[in-house]
């Protein structure tokens, strides 16, 4: 599985910002064309972004597009500007129920036709940032095989719930770890929110561990710096990689050929389900040290 731990984001109206993009070792680039770009500057932030889709694509890096929202009218030529051998998905914004997601598949679906691509490259992650699209983000993350993850919005949730915008306030704790659980449910990754604060790395770290913990896979960043933290925690540790490999190593020489369903290690019964979760860990990470990893 494609490691989905830095989804960093670009605003699409800085070239400066941009030019430098290829030579972000992020897992995915995404190029902004909403929030961080100003109402007078989406037109041109089209523009600079598809100049520079090719040179992300060419890195191996999955280059995706965050679009603006449908309620804004500029979604439909957001994708008309964008979509092209180069783009690997887009991500949605302001997602509130599956008909967007079902739009949003159609148009894909025509472009691709038009432009020679093969049905169905565009991925889709759907950003989830109110009270209504919590409710119907499991539903969403079904709407479309195009839906590859689904992403917590932080900020704009806690402005929808009419709390200050903080991805540290109380309102965000049950919908970040609902998203999650949807996630999952849907069979999709989850992505968490991004963490503003860039220049407290401590918070950061704190904030990181409680994500995995809820089980997320990778979150938005805005900064080179939470780069290397951002890989290794949501990546297993030296001590998770060497306890999953005695996992493994005890349960297929002594369970497997024995037909049993449970073995000891180290005082403690190993069954399937904590073989499988072993087998997940090093699926994650294989044959690396993730405390190294930049």
């Amino acid at each position: 599985m494609r490691p989905t731990r830095s989804v960093f984001y670009i605003p699409g109206s800085n070239p400066k910002l941009l030019a430098k993009a290829a030579g972000i070792a992020a897992d995915i680039i995404t190029f902004d064309l909403e929030d961080s770009v100003p109402a007078g500057e989406k037109l041109r932030a089209r523009e600079l972004v598809r100049e520079h889709l090719a040179a992300i694509a060419g890195t191996g890096i999955p280059a995706y597009c965050r679009i603006n929202p449908w309620p804004s009218g500029l979604t439909e030529g957001d994708l008309e500007a964008v979509v092209g051998p180069h783009l690997s998905g887009v991500c949605l914004p302001k997602t509130e129920h599956p008909d967007d997601v079902e739009r949003l598949a159609e148009v894909l679906g025509r472009l691709e036709s038009e432009r020679g691509l093969a049905e169905g490259r565009t991925e889709v992650q759907l950003l989830i940032e109110s009270a209504r699209g919590l409710l119907h983000c499991y539903e969403a993350g079904q709407a479309s095989p195009r839906v590859v993850a689904l992403v917590f919005g932080a900020l704009d949730f806690g402005r929808d719930m009419k709390v200050r915008p903080d991805s540290a306030a109380r309102a965000v704790d049950y919908p970040r770890a609902f998203v999650a659980v949807a996630a999952r449910a849907c069979g999709r990754v989850a992505i968490d929110s991004v963490f503003p604060a860039y220049q407290d790395p401590e918070a950061f770290e704190k904030d990181t561990i409680e994500s995995r913990e809820l089980g997320y896979q990778g979150r938005i960043l805005i900064h080179p710096s939470q780069l290397a933290p951002a890989h290794r925690l949501y990546c297993a540790s030296t001590e998770e990689v060497d306890w999953a490999r005695r996992v493994i190593e005890v349960f297929e020489r002594v369970a497997i050929p024995r037909g049993l369903g449970a073995v000891p290690l180290e005082g403690v019964m190993i069954d399937v389900p904590v073989y499988e979760a072993a087998q997940r860990i090093i699926e994650h990470c294989p044959g690396q040290d993730p405390s190294t990893e930049a």
